[in-house]
């Protein structure tokens, strides 16, 4: 609406909308923090470590504190340490959420299409692809020191 309130020149108007919407982009690009995240679970197979990562504003306040921050589902990103196969560290985003009790957590790697992988709050083995992650046995929720 501010755009044609300028005159009837169509190149002033189209700069002052192009300037409008950079600044509107700035504003917002720069008015948040950008968010950080925090190791949750790791994950370990023969070849492989996968890592699965969530906001840290929901980490450090208790298990009932975190399943509810995922209950509705949040981004968080896993990690494949591919190292052992020279084919590098990927880090991809995926959906989390809470599983039945609280006892889960669901991962949806929803870039690659895969079924979600559910990870037992105590740790346990799971596969999260047929391919490098597979059989990996994973710490429980929050402990993820050396393995």
């Amino acid at each position: 609406m501010a755009c044609k309130k300028l005159g009837t020149n169509a190149w002033l108007r189209v700069l002052s909308c192009a300037a409008l919407a950079y600044a509107a982009f700035c504003a917002q690009a720069f008015a948040a923090e950008p968010e950080s995240y925090c190791l949750i679970i790791s994950c370990k197979n023969d070849g492989a470590i996968a890592e699965i990562y969530a906001p840290e504003s929901i980490c450090y306040n208790g298990f009932e504190a975190f399943f509810e921050g995922i209950r509705g589902g949040r981004r968080g990103f896993y990690a494949l340490d591919l190292n052992e196969y020279s084919k590098g560290k990927p880090l991809e985003p995926v959906n989390l959420r809470a599983g039945k009790g609280n006892n889960s957590i669901e991962v949806d790697q929803f870039t690659r299409g895969l079924p979600p992988t559910t990870i037992p709050k105590e740790g346990g083995t799971v596969s999260f692809d047929n391919r490098f992650a597979a059989n990996m046995v994973c710490s429980p929720l929050f402990d993820t020191g050396a393995r």
